[in-house]
């Protein structure tokens, strides 16, 4: 403060870049999305060194950038009319920069930024598969306090060695389903195949219940039989797809959901998807304990609204894709499965929400329940117990080093 003929004058004091700062996540020339999980991990010795400097706090949406010459950098201060400044060392400091750091992973993977936690869970669920693998793993871990850079480390574990495969399933009808008809009460069916060039071939079809005339299930066996037929000579999953969506089309009535897998020799993974039947990946930890991240999205009307209205609740679980007329566009994904690797092919019964999202419950289940077998049987006795609401199908690849 200066004095002039006995009157202050305040000062003006102007801070410039000594550049410009780096393109923010979710800007065009920035991060690619398809190179998210690669650079992650060396954001995170990066954050925790920024926050012993200057504590926690000093994070705001916005903070994480990344260039393709110098790659992270963080802004501890926004630039000049973006906001105001960060308050370190306040209460809720450190869920303010797990809150700025989730702002940024999303907002790069969907295409904007999430409005609040509920927002957050629900955009990563709709875009499961369309965003990079395992990033809703990340947002789960971060949330926990949790590592993230382990979770990372396993999203990416490289493997260039054979893989054998160990399969089993469980369905149930469930009680709440039910209705006096054992014949056509349960509308899943599934099948597992050891194909040509010893490929593992997998499927899970959940049939839409129709007038309580059983249409949903001959239409999910229909598919069902097809798969077991073209699988034994070939594995190309859109090929599979248009054998099954023959075979329900040939009906002349009903529809089915369609998930698919393909698991090669060396690990690598196709996953095909029509409805809203999910598929899930368990996989171990560096050091102990596992993750889950979905692998597929929601086909239904619902999902569709909720991608850009939060509130939106008509729809329900109405498909936008299935088998019987509407197959023509698929979800279509590949992933590297690694020894340990647990794959989950589920119908929508078996995949029930609780209070917690249902990783939670997968993760937990996966650790008590560590076979194919025990897991598959676990998961459709959880459906149960949350209400028996609908029928329950798990089809679960259990991922070992080759000759095992």
């Amino acid at each position: 403060m200066f004095r002039e003929r006995g009157g202050p004058v305040r000062a003006e004091v102007n801070v410039e870049w000594p550049e410009e700062p780096l393109p923010a996540l979710g800007d065009p020339e920035g991060l690619p999305p398809e190179r998210l999980m690669g650079e992650l991990a060396s954001l995170w010795p990066l954050l925790s060194e920024s926050v012993m400097r200057t504590g926690p706090g000093f994070l705001w949406p916005g903070s994480l950038r990344w260039g393709p010459d110098q790659g992270w950098q963080i802004l501890c201060v926004p630039p000049y009319g973006m906001g105001e400044e960060p308050v370190p060392e306040t209460p809720g400091a450190r869920a303010r920069d797990v809150w700025s750091v989730i702002c940024g992973l999303v907002k790069l993977a969907v295409g904007r930024a999430p409005r609040d936690l509920t927002d957050t869970l629900m955009l990563l669920e709709l875009h499961a598969g369309r965003a990079p693998h395992g990033l809703d793993a990340v947002v789960r871990a971060l949330l926990a306090g949790n590592d993230p850079g382990g979770v990372v480390a396993a999203v990416t574990r490289p493997w260039d060695e054979g893989v054998s495969v160990q399969l089993a399933a469980e369905t149930a009808v469930g009680s709440r389903k039910a209705k006096g008809d054992p014949e056509w009460d349960n509308e899943d069916a599934f099948t597992a195949v050891r194909s040509v060039d010893d490929v593992v071939a997998l499927a899970v079809c959940d049939g839409v219940t129709g007038p309580g005339d059983g249409s949903g299930a001959r239409a999910a066996r229909a598919a069902v039989t097809a798969l077991q037929e073209y699988f034994t000579t070939g594995y190309d999953l859109e090929e599979a797809l248009d054998a099954a969506e023959a075979a329900v089309v040939g009906q002349g009535r009903g529809a089915s959901t369609a998930l698919l897998a393909a698991i090669r020799p060396d690990g690598r993974t196709a996953l095909l998807s029509v409805g809203d039947s999910p598929a899930w990946l368990v996989r171990m930890l560096p050091f102990g304990g596992r993750t889950a991240f979905r692998l597929n999205p929601d086909q239904t009307v619902l999902a569709e609204s909720l991608l850009t209205d939060p509130s939106a609740t008509m729809g329900g679980s109405i498909l936008l894709g299935n088998l019987g007329g509407y197959a023509d566009q698929p979800f279509l994904a590949e992933l590297q499965t690694v020894p340990g690797d647990m794959l989950v092919l589920l119908s929508d019964g078996a995949a029930l929400g609780e209070e917690d999202w249902f990783a939670g419950d997968l993760v937990d289940l996966a650790g008590l329940h560590q076979s194919a077998a025990a897991l598959a049987a676990a998961l459709v006795g959880r459906a149960e117990r949350l209400g028996g609401l609908d029928n329950a199908t798990a089809l679960v690849a259990e991922i070992r080093p080759a000759g095992r």
